[in-house]
């Protein structure tokens, strides 16, 4: 487990970002081609706030915490589905595990997915995905946890 993935971390936002980049430095390329404003950024910033890493377990349980906790643009999340870099990704995930792989993974973690939106639910306010300050950037994850009331979930 990584540091910005403690419960009560006291590393910064921005630190856990630097943190999840020294580990995916393919999603650090992504995330500064198309700078702040972009949705990898953006992403990338939910992977720390609920203290998930970007195995496909991880970015499954991600999609929930997303859509129930967070504040969203969907214009701008279809156009997330639509980059070259997430098409690649989806293919080559397909190509791994197969069709069945796939489906067979999507239901073993559905009992994960419905602890996850249940806390998600018990957020005191929703994260807003598409603006993140330089404020919140400093902010200790821990505390933006408390505000929040987000208590992440590692599966074992």
């Amino acid at each position: 487990m990584h540091k910005y993935q403690e419960q009560n971390s006291e590393l910064t936002l921005k630190q856990g970002l630097e943190e999840f980049y020294s580990i995916n430095s393919k999603f650090k390329e992504l995330s500064e081609k198309e700078g702040k404003e972009g949705l990898f950024y953006q992403h990338d910033i939910t992977h720390i706030v609920f203290g998930l890493n970007e195995t496909f377990d991880h970015e499954h349980l991600l999609d929930s915490w997303t859509l129930w906790g967070t504040k969203l643009k969907w214009k701008k999340i279809y156009g997330y589905f639509k980059h070259p870099a997430i098409k690649e990704i989806n293919k080559n995930l397909l190509k791994e595990l197969g069709i069945w792989g796939l489906i067979k993974k999507i239901i073993i973690f559905i009992p994960f997915k419905l602890l996850v939106v249940s806390r998600a639910l018990r957020m005191k306010k929703k994260w807003n995905y598409h603006e993140i300050s330089e404020e919140l950037l400093v902010r200790k994850l821990s505390d933006l946890r408390k505000e929040y009331n987000i208590n992440v979930y590692i599966p074992k």
